[in-house]
């Protein structure tokens, strides 16, 4: 399975970026060892300030490869954290360099500890290894554009394309999939900057979209079958739903008058609190704001809601 390059110089960055990213993915936050910060969204921007004749250009990374991982039981990983949650762990230093955070420095020991749990869950995408490879960046910038209505015009970019005029997006997305092998979970750390300002970020954020279980007794039956037709499609409607929520977050004030509330919801086939304010509630979608700001799109349930055909196709990523 391709990874993202690390140089040597950068082992100590990457062992505290695995502690901070892991700790604040999951679903209930603790805290890395020496105060490093985590990230939070950040916006320079006024609510409806993008114009109505925008157009947001969805930039391909210049590495295609999509980071998939297996999901970590945080408990293994770090013992004054809450037992039995999940969390994704990309790469580290690439996904502080996107998202422009950074972390302090934890000790060599924790970063093998954290390396070797990681190498472990990974396990778990080896009947899928050759479906993966198969899904680049591109490709689900493609599926979203074609398939997923935005509030504005959107359009793809190369890595190098040089567009002053449209609102540039850049994304990162980190798959990892749970080890009962039933569901996924999404990060996506999305980057949007003003037409003609390539440097500062007017809005940097995470959004996660949890999929609803694959049905049936075989998950990887469902995930495999017709040359992993339905894992690819899971994949891109998450990453389509992340990007419209995102792309929501930026061009309306998307708050929630709700005071913050613990909600309950399904990961794969274990019950999962976040706390948070609700901001949409349809479709057997919860979608909040996170105590870090983050917006969560999570299943109600662990079957799809009956009701949900005018919804968004799929916006969940169900395996069906």
């Amino acid at each position: 399975m391709p990874t993202l390059p690390l140089s040597a110089s950068n082992k100590t960055a990457v062992a505290a970026a695995v502690c901070c990213l892991a700790l604040a993915a999951a679903v209930s936050l603790g805290g890395c060892a020496g105060g490093e910060k985590t990230l939070q969204r950040q916006s320079v921007m006024e609510p409806h300030s993008v114009p109505e004749d925008a157009i947001f250009a969805f930039r391909i990374n210049r590495d295609d490869t999509v980071a998939f991982r297996g999901a970590l039981d945080q408990a293994s990983a770090a013992s004054h954290a809450g037992a039995g949650m999940l969390y994704p762990a990309p790469d580290p230093l690439s996904f502080l360099v996107a998202v422009g955070t950074h972390a302090a420095l934890v000790s060599t020991d924790q970063n093998r500890r954290l390396g070797q749990q990681q190498e472990a869950a990974n396990q778990v995408l080896a009947p899928y290894r050759s479906v993966l490879d198969q899904i680049g960046h591109g490709d689900l910038l493609r599926a979203a554009t074609e398939h997923t209505a935005y509030p504005r015009s959107t359009r793809i970019i190369e890595p190098d394309e040089v567009d002053k005029a449209s609102w540039i997006v850049e994304t990162l997305p980190v798959f990892a999939m749970t080890q009962d092998q039933s569901a996924f979970v999404l990060d996506n750390a999305i980057r949007v900057f003003k037409p003609g300002n390539s440097k500062q970020p007017a809005y940097q954020n995470m959004v996660r979209v949890v999929s609803i279980p694959a049905e049936g007794s075989d998950p990887q039956a469902a995930w495999t079958a017709s040359d992993g037709a339905r894992l690819k499609a899971a994949a891109q409607r998450q990453f389509s739903r992340s990007l419209e929520l995102a792309i929501m977050d930026v061009t309306t004030d998307l708050v929630s008058p709700q005071a913050h509330k613990t909600l309950r919801y399904v990961l794969g086939t274990v019950e999962k609190m976040e706390r948070g304010q609700v901001l949409q509630d349809d479709c057997g979608e919860i979608v909040l704001r996170t105590l870090r700001g983050w917006v969560m799109s999570v299943p109600k349930s662990a079957t799809p809601d009956p009701d949900a055909g005018s919804c968004i196709s799929g916006r969940l990523g169900a395996a069906q």
